[in-house]
């Protein structure tokens, strides 16, 4: 015991020429724990020294031996390791514990070693030949059969059999429970925040589902809007849409009002009135017959009767009765 002792001033010794680092492992080894750590890592740097503190039951054992792969890659330069382990450190946990260079236990703390669970598996008889070979870096006997058991080892079981280098010194474990509490302590207002801004959303979402329904709808009401902000314009639209189809009701009416003019013009040229047929024949004769140059034209009234035309005709034009009846025979 007191060679232990000795030893362990020698370390402390040393560590305070290094720079010091702490990590709390007090979770379920998971991926996550592996990408935390390897976060951590490299903010290390080399020929430094780094103290986990451990209480975990362990989790994944391929995460808990990707820190262990972790850990020897960082002693590779230089980084000295040290892990503190309060309550249990247990599993995938124990990998860890086992990986480091220097294990120190609270009293009344306990490691739980046991292979991996999954039976024959290539990978897991791979991995548990990893862990038993971390075993017998510390218990050289430790056979497959161990492993294959759970076997706890306490505080003073651990120091006895090599496991552990020695207890945590009062002094140092009050620190650490002190660190401890007041890292559990953040770590539960993490939750806690994060609970009520899960809560937060949760409430949130079910407030925002009436919105969401009355959006569904909102195109329709942008369109509204659209509409309105543009109603001078539809009602413009409207008014010259309007005025053109009374235009083009008028010039309907209009042609249909044509057409019947025409049509009674037609049946009155297919069917002439006297007074017609007489006023076509003058135009007629106004056209192609030439005045008697020797026969003087006496005025004529304003308005003439049928007779008195018929008569200044006959002075006028000296073919007239020739025409007459060639009209008339044609008709």
């Amino acid at each position: 015991m007191d060679i232990v002792r000795q030893e362990n001033q020698n370390q402390n010794q040393r560590r305070l020429k290094m720079s010091d680092y702490t990590y709390y492992m007090m979770e379920d080894i998971e991926e996550s724990t592996a990408r935390d750590f390897a976060e951590f890592l490299a903010t290390v740097e080399d020929n430094s020294h780094v103290t986990i503190q451990m209480l975990s039951h362990g989790g994944l054992v391929f995460a808990g031996l990707g820190v262990c792969q972790m850990i020897a890659q960082a002693q590779g330069r230089g980084v000295d390791f040290t892990v503190n382990v309060y309550g249990i450190a247990a599993s995938a946990a124990s990998d860890v514990t086992l990986a480091c260079d220097h294990i120190y236990m609270a009293e009344g703390s306990q490691i739980l070693i046991h292979s991996a669970f999954g039976g024959s598996d290539e990978g897991i008889e791979r991995a548990n030949a990893q862990q038993i070979a971390l075993v017998r870096r510390r218990m050289p006997t430790y056979s497959d059969e161990d492993l294959s058991q759970d076997r706890w080892f306490d505080a003073a079981d651990a120091v006895k059999v090599g496991l552990a280098d020695g207890y945590i010194k009062s002094s140092s474990e009050s620190r650490a429970v002190y660190k401890l509490a007041a890292y559990l302590s953040t770590k539960q207002e993490e939750k806690t925040m994060a609970e009520e801004m899960k809560a937060k959303a949760a409430e949130e979402e079910i407030e925002r589902k009436p919105d969401e329904e009355e959006k569904k709808d909102a195109p329709e009401a942008e369109s509204g809007c659209d509409e309105r902000k543009d109603a001078p314009k539809a009602d413009e639209d409207i008014d010259l849409m309007e005025a053109i189809v009374q235009r083009l009701e008028g010039i309907e009416h209009r042609l249909s009002v044509l057409e019947g003019e025409g049509k009674k013009a037609d049946d009155e040229e297919a069917q002439p009135s006297a007074s017609a047929r007489r006023k076509a024949l003058m135009q007629k004769l106004s056209a192609v017959c030439a005045p008697m140059p020797s026969v003087s034209v006496k005025s004529v009234a304003v308005v003439e009767t049928p007779e008195e035309e018929s008569q200044r005709f006959k002075a006028t034009y000296k073919n007239f009765d020739a025409i007459m009846a060639d009209y008339i025979k044609r008709k």
